[in-house]
C-alpha cells in the first residue's frame, strides 16, 4: 500500500482511512529509508509502520500484530539490524519484525 501519513491527522489510502500519532522512529545509516512507529489513536493497540523510501519517493504502511492488553505503545521503540526492523515493547521483548527487504511483519 502506498499513501502519506501526516502525524496526527487522517489520511487515505484506496478505501482505508486512519488516524495516526508517532510513537518511535528509525533511520537507515545513509537516510534513504526512514521507518516511523504510529499508533492509530491514543489507547489503541492497533499500529503500523510507516516506511518511507526517502530516496525513491514513495512510501508504504505495514500493519502489525494488535498490541497486548496493559503494554503501553508509547514506551515501544524500533531498532534496525541489517534487513531487519525490529519493534521492541519497552522492556525490550520482540512485538514484531519487519523484512525490510519485503516489508513484511512477522510476529516473533
Amino acid at each position: 500500500m502506498r499513501a502519506v501519513c501526516f502525524p496526527a491527522r487522517s489520511w487515505t489510502s484506496g478505501t482505508s482511512t486512519r488516524s495516526c500519532n508517532p510513537v518511535a522512529r528509525a533511520t537507515t545509516p545513509n537516510g534513504s529509508w526512514v521507518y516511523t512507529l504510529y499508533t492509530r489513536n491514543p489507547g489503541s493497540s492497533l499500529t503500523f509502520v510507516h516506511a518511507l523510501n526517502a530516496a525513491g519517493r514513495s512510501a508504504f504502511c505495514i500493519d502489525l500484530p494488535s498490541w497486548s492488553p496493559g503494554e503501553d505503545v508509547w514506551e515501544a521503540s524500533l531498532r534496525l539490524s541489517g534487513n531487519t526492523l525490529f519493534v521492541n515493547a519497552k522492556d525490550g521483548t520482540t512485538v514484531a519484525r519487519i523484512d525490510t527487504r519485503t516489508l513484511e511483519a512477522v510476529k516473533p
